[in-house]
């Protein structure tokens, strides 16, 4: 799927409340078009970096 096709699935249905689409056809549809564009490995190094920055910030939640 490309990125322009998977605004619209997402636009249907956040903004027009559209429930005949379903939250992992919406999912897969984006996960699709991000690895269209940026490729499985920079998608994999983008999961890195969101895991990585998700486990420092409930390291520094743990702390306070």
């Amino acid at each position: 799927m490309n990125s322009l096709d998977a605004c619209k699935l997402a636009y249907r249905k956040h903004v027009l409340n559209d429930d005949s689409i379903g939250w992992d056809e919406l999912g897969n549809s984006l996960l699709n078009a991000i690895c269209n564009e940026i490729g499985d490995d920079g998608y994999q190094q983008r999961l890195q970096q969101v895991n990585s920055a998700d486990k420092n910030a409930q390291s520094a939640s743990t702390i306070r």
